[in-house]
C-alpha cells in the first residue's frame, strides 16, 4: 500500500515515485488510526502496479497533485468521485483495461484538469456528460481505444470547445470521426484521427475549421486521394503526417495553400503500390 504517514514527513516532497510495486489499491488497510495527511505533489508516479479498481474517494490523501500517472494497472473501474477534491491538472491512465466510463467517474477535477490520457484502453462508449464543466481540458487523448461513435455532439465535448488545443482519435478500433463536428473545437492546435468515412480529403472535408491546426495526423485511415487545394481552410499547417494510408493520386496543387507553412510532411507506407513516382512537391517551399 502507500506509506501515507511515512512519506507524510518529508516536507519539501514533490515527486513521489512508487512505479513498479505490489499496491493493490489507493486505500490505507492495516492502519486503525485516522490518518491526516494532505499531500501536495508535481507528479505521482504509479505506473506498473496492481490497482483494480479507483474507490470514491481515492485520492483523499492528496491535496493536490500536477501531474499523475496510473499507466499500466488493471484498473477496470472509475467509481463515482473518485478524484475528489484531487486538484489533479495531468492524468495519465495509458494502457490499462478501462472499459465502461461513468458519467461522473472524474467528477472534482473540473477546475484543475487539463490533460487526460486514456490511450491504449478497451472503452467502448463516451458518455454524453463526462466532460460538463470541463472549460480547462487542453489536451484528450482516447487513441487506441474501442469508440464505436466518436464525434463531439453537443453534450460531449462542448465545455471545452474553446479550450481545447490537441486531440488525438486515431486507432484502428476506433470508430470513424465526424470531421465536420471537429469543426466546433475552434482553437485545436493538433489533431490525430483514423477513420472518417471517406476515401479522400478536399476542400470540403476541413470546411470552417479554425486556422490555428498546425499539426495533422490521418492515420491508417484508408486515404486514396488528395484533391487539389484540400487544404486551403487550414492554411497554418506546420505538420502533415499522412502514414499508412492508400495514397494513389495527389492532385496538382494539393499543398498549394500549405506551401509557405508545412516544415514537416510524412506518408509512410502512405502510397499504394501503384505509386512509383512521388508527386511534385515544388510548392512545399518551407519544408525541412
Amino acid at each position: 500500500e502507500i506509506p501515507y504517514r511515512q512519506v507524510s514527513m518529508l516536507k519539501a516532497l514533490k515527486l513521489l515515485d512508487l512505479s513498479k510495486n505490489q499496491i493493490t489499491s489507493m486505500k490505507i488497510f492495516h492502519d486503525d488510526q485516522p490518518v491526516d495527511v494532505k499531500l501536495s505533489l508535481q507528479q505521482l508516479h504509479l505506473e506498473h502496479n496492481q490497482i483494480y479498481r479507483l474507490t470514491t474517494a481515492a485520492f483523499q490523501y492528496f491535496l493536490s497533485i500536477n501531474q499523475t500517472f496510473l499507466d499500466f494497472n488493471p484498473i477496470h473501474q472509475i467509481s463515482d468521485d473518485a478524484f475528489q477534491q484531487a486538484r489533479i491538472r495531468e492524468l495519465y491512465m495509458r494502457h490499462c483495461r478501462l472499459e465502461i466510463i461513468e458519467p461522473s467517474a472524474f467528477s472534482g477535477l473540473e477546475s484543475t484538469l487539463q490533460v487526460l490520457d486514456m490511450s491504449g484502453n478497451n472503452i467502448t462508449a463516451l458518455p454524453d456528460k463526462l466532460f460538463n464543466s470541463f472549460d480547462l481540458l487542453r489536451t484528450l487523448n482516447l487513441k487506441d481505444n474501442k469508440v464505436v461513435t466518436i464525434y463531439p455532439h453537443s453534450t460531449t465535448f462542448t465545455s471545452f470547445q474553446y479550450s481545447l488545443l490537441k486531440l488525438d482519435l486515431s486507432g484502428d478500433k476506433n470508430g470513424p470521426t465526424n470531421l465536420q463536428e471537429i469543426r466546433r473545437l475552434k482553437n485545436l492546435r493538433s489533431l490525430s484521427i483514423s477513420k472518417f468515412g471517406a476515401d479522400s480529403l478536399s476542400s470540403e472535408s476541413f470546411l470552417e475549421f479554425g486556422i490555428e491546426l498546425e499539426n495533422l495526423r490521418i492515420f491508417h485511415a484508408g486515404l486514396k486521394a488528395i484533391k487539389a487545394h484540400a487544404f486551403q481552410y487550414v492554411r497554418g499547417l506546420k505538420r502533415l503526417d499522412l502514414s499508412e494510408n492508400r495514397i494513389d493520386l495527389v492532385e496538382k496543387g494539393a499543398f498549394t495553400e500549405v506551401g509557405h507553412s508545412l516544415v514537416s510532411l510524412s506518408i509512410t507506407h502512405g502510397f499504394s503500390s501503384q505509386v512509383t513516382q512521388l508527386p511534385d512537391l515544388r510548392e512545399l517551399t518551407s519544408i525541412e
